[in-house]
């Protein structure tokens, strides 16, 4: 590391944790290593209870820290609702009184209504930290149109979730293998998958699902009662694990009534795997309905059993919107496609690398 190199900051939680935003702070900082100096500053830590929320007056501690060095310093903070924006904010605020430029980067899918549905100090608290960043990031063309309509921006990037795109197709693609990951909470739509899955039982369809996840709704998929469709709760996997499963199946569904652009689904898509998605948040961004997979309604769950029906029927279909979205996040998630648009940004605002190659 050199002291003449500009050096990034990526602030988020522990890469160790668990949960989308978490893995993505993990490849943003990797990719900003090829022509960077970077450093990861978790603002929550990996382990359960209340020690995890120990490390954000570390965090805070560490920016301060950043402030003293002499070189060209960039913090990148990335930023989910709740919890995650008033730590962020803190974050923001800190660099704005150190006069350390900092780029804010929203993750969460409902971050927009999170903003707007508080009391207005929260709403001027998110229009302070968008408005002073340097430069103000979204993961999909629908999220910058939103956040520049909330902070009063016109040039708003999209700067998309990376995905490191497999080699190699799911071998899986020919049969009957479902596949849902993520939280078993109510806002990734767990109610509606188990009365999707319990409709298809009842009308005699027979496939597997696996259900990679932990959360309070689980029980859902646990009790039974779906008929032929066989129904595997599995827990959290690890990225290994994950992907292995991924590669092993031909559908994968994801119900949910809130949603950013997940890393999930676009780690499926990678494998080519044929998606079920909701319309919601800037899934519409990395889905066309037909194309790269199927689009339905959040909250119907009849909407969601026909079409995760129509896959399981067509063998044909489901392969062509595998491939469909296979390329799509090769073009737009791949870690090269990535790593470019996460460099303009930073040479944009003035943050230039010599190690950076045209």
């Amino acid at each position: 590391m050199s002291s003449r190199d500009p050096l990034i900051a990526h602030v988020g939680p522990d890469p160790r944790s668990r949960g989308g935003v978490a893995h993505a702070v993990e490849i943003f900082a990797a990719l900003t290593s090829d022509a960077y100096d970077a450093i990861v500053i978790p603002s929550i830590g990996a382990m359960r209870g209340p020690w995890r929320w120990l490390l954000f007056p570390v965090a805070l501690a560490r920016i301060a820290a950043l402030g003293t060095r002499r070189r060209p310093t960039l913090v990148h903070l990335h930023v989910a609702s709740r919890g995650s924006f008033y730590r962020k904010s803190s974050c923001a605020t800190l660099c704005r009184t150190l006069r350390i430029p900092y780029v804010t980067h929203i993750h969460g899918g409902g971050f927009v209504q999170f903003s707007q549905s508080g009391n207005p100090r929260r709403l001027e608290s998110v229009k302070r930290m968008l408005r002073g960043a340097s430069a103000v990031c979204a993961l999909s063309e629908a999220w910058a149109g939103a956040l520049e309509l909330l902070s009063g921006r016109t040039d708003v990037f999209v700067l998309p979730n990376p995905v490191d795109v497999p080699i190699s197709e799911s071998s899986g693609l020919g049969g009957l293998h479902v596949v849902f990951a993520g939280h078993l909470v109510h806002h990734k739509g767990i109610d509606v998958l188990a009365a999707a899955l319990r409709q298809l039982g009842d009308s005699g369809a027979r496939f597997r699902v696996t259900v990679a996840g932990e959360g309070p709704l689980k029980s859902l998929l646990e009790m039974g009662g779906f008929g032929g469709v066989d129904v595997e709760c599995v827990g959290w996997l690890d990225r290994p694990q994950l992907d292995e499963l991924l590669g092993s199946a031909s559908i994968f569904v994801l119900p949910s009534r809130i949603e950013g652009v997940p890393l999930a689904l676009l780690e499926a898509m990678s494998h080519g795997l044929a998606c079920v998605a909701t319309r919601v948040g800037g899934v519409g961004d990395v889905i066309t309905d037909g194309a790269t997979g199927l689009l339905v309604e959040a909250d119907d769950p009849s909407a969601l059993a026909a079409a995760l029906d129509r896959l399981l029927q067509d063998v044909a279909l489901r392969r062509s919107v595998g491939a469909g979205a296979r390329e799509h996040v090769r073009s737009i998630h791949s870690l090269d496609a990535v790593r470019a648009r996460l460099f303009s940004v930073y040479e944009t605002i003035g943050f230039c690398s010599a190690r950076v190659v045209s």
